[in-house]
């Protein structure tokens, strides 16, 4: 009764969440990490559209807000002890903001296919991928409940 009277209200957001949640459960099935970690990104973009973040500071209040701050690499991959993680890390062009490197520029690096970037980005996107799924799922659930009221506690 709750979830049809949610649904009702909000058949809009509900069919974007909808396709964000179908985003991230292809991913979660996806057996190769690398494309995983695409997946989960598509479904964070999506999401920072639903909420109406642009770049700057409010893109960083949401992954503050909805990610736990889940965004440079090279911190959670040292921390797991990712093999070899200091050689990937001193190899990959750092982001402009204090030397980070950045989910958004492994996506980038794997989508445009920047020459020399690509197998970097990949071994971190590897070392992040599940990781950064359950950020996203977090996320989404957030999300949902602030959208249309469903809560999954």
């Amino acid at each position: 009764m709750k979830l049809e009277k949610a649904v009702s209200k909000n058949k809009n957001r509900v069919d974007e969440l909808m396709r964000v949640t179908r985003w991230w459960i292809s991913g979660l099935k996806d057996e190769y990490a690398v494309d995983r970690f695409l997946k989960f990104y598509f479904a964070y973009e999506m999401l920072v559209a639903i909420k109406k973040y642009k770049k700057g500071k409010k893109y960083e209040e949401f992954r503050k807000m909805y990610l736990d701050n889940f965004y440079y690499l090279d911190i959670y991959c040292k921390h797991k002890g990712y093999e070899n993680i200091d050689d990937i890390i001193d190899k990959c062009p750092q982001d402009k903001k204090g030397g980070r490197i950045s989910i958004r520029w492994v996506r980038n690096s794997l989508v445009h296919e920047k020459s020399g970037e690509k197998d970097l980005a990949e071994k971190l996107a590897v070392c992040s991928a599940d990781e950064f799924g359950l950020k996203v799922l977090g996320a989404i659930k957030k999300i949902i409940y602030e959208e249309i009221g469903l809560s999954f506690d």
